[in-house]
């Protein structure tokens, strides 16, 4: 995977600006994992952004471009016109939390939290254990 198509390193540049935490990639090329649902969730997640707090990063597939986690933070990113946070998992985590679960791929899980558990238990990252505090 090129550094385009995967951000850049922690703290550096990225697609469109300045990156605090783990990889960041513009909002529009991230495909959420569902629709944001819960209004409240996301005005609070946009007054965060906005203010410049820190928000987890979302989990994203080994592709870079597949959302596994952040539905709402990717739709308040696009509404306060900042960069998403992002942690890509590696492709050993990926088949990790596949092999886990039984399955090829993480979309065949039953559910969101199932993926998110699964990723939990296999992965030895503690940033992306930490992103997924929140999840399962």
């Amino acid at each position: 995977m090129n550094e385009n198509a995967r951000g850049v390193a922690q703290g550096g540049r990225s697609l469109g600006g300045v990156c605090t935490q783990g990889w960041c990639r513009r909002r529009s090329v991230l495909q959420a994992p569902h629709r944001a649902t819960d209004d409240s969730k996301l005005a609070a997640l946009v007054a965060a952004y906005s203010t410049g707090e820190t928000v987890p990063p979302v989990i994203v597939e080994p592709n870079g471009f597949v959302a596994i986690t952040g539905s709402h933070r990717i739709a308040a990113a696009e509404i306060a016109d900042v960069d998403v946070p992002m942690l890509i998992l590696t492709d050993a985590d990926y088949t990790a939390a596949c092999d886990y679960l039984g399955i090829d791929s993480l979309g065949d899980a039953v559910d969101h939290e199932e993926q998110c558990r699964a990723i939990y238990k296999t992965t030895l990252r503690a940033d992306v254990r930490m992103a997924l505090a929140d999840q399962i």
